[in-house]
């Protein structure tokens, strides 16, 4: 069954399962290099390209990614505990086994210090 998402101003139904997906991983506000002018700068996941100079290789992958920040975990264990694959064991440090993780964000929603969060946030296609 497909899900319908309904604007209440404009009454449109957007057909999610249908709509593609562009994932951004990061949106850069006053971005001033590169040229001239002020301008905001949207980075998408699935580039291409395989530039040697690039400086976002988060970008290259197309599918979703977790992101984990040592410093400000508190080993609470919160995060392997909705675990539903048990990608993330804890030997002192917890450690994320990739090929088992889904990244479904259970873990970064369960973690209280936002140690873990996924790196890209679902953005619906729409046409003008």
């Amino acid at each position: 069954m497909k899900e319908y998402e309904t604007n209440q101003r404009s009454g449109h139904t957007n057909d999610k399962s249908d709509s593609p997906i562009g994932l951004i991983f990061d949106v850069q506000r006053y971005s001033i290099h590169d040229g001239p002018g002020i301008r905001t700068t949207v980075f998408f996941k699935g580039c291409p390209l395989r530039c040697w100079w690039c400086h976002n290789p988060e970008g290259i992958d197309s599918g979703k990614e977790l992101m984990y920040f040592e410093y400000k975990c508190m080993r609470c264990r919160d995060c392997a505990k909705v675990c539903p694959t048990g990608a993330i064991e804890f030997k002192g440090k917890p450690r994320i086994f990739r090929p088992l993780c889904t990244a479904c964000g259970n873990c970064s929603d369960a973690c209280p210090a936002g140690a873990l969060s996924s790196l890209e946030r679902n953005i619906p296609w729409r046409s003008s």
